[in-house]
């Protein structure tokens, strides 16, 4: 029941020391609380997907249909027919 209760002073000074560092009063925090608990899930889940997306952007695609590079396994028949864009290449 001491280390809870010298846990919770702990975390209350942490937090007092925040809000100073940021400039917001504890009413100011009391609303912020009261406004953001219960989107919280909404905005992890947002997150979550924002950060897909973030990850997903920066990740290489293939380019296709390139006249050099690695042959495109699906442009093969493409090839024996005489076409020369069969190759891929890793692009930005």
């Amino acid at each position: 029941d001491e280390a809870k209760e010298a846990a919770r002073q702990i975390a209350q000074k942490a937090l007092e020391e925040r809000l100073r560092e940021i400039g917001m009063s504890e009413q100011q925090w009391t609303m912020y609380e009261r406004f953001a608990s219960p989107i919280q899930e909404d905005i992890s889940k947002l997150r979550g997907i924002l950060d897909a997306l973030e990850l997903r952007s920066s990740e290489r695609s293939w380019l296709k249909r390139q006249s050099y590079g690695e042959i495109d396994d699906t442009k093969l028949v493409d090839g024996v027919t005489g076409d020369k864009y069969i190759y891929k290449r890793r692009g930005d």
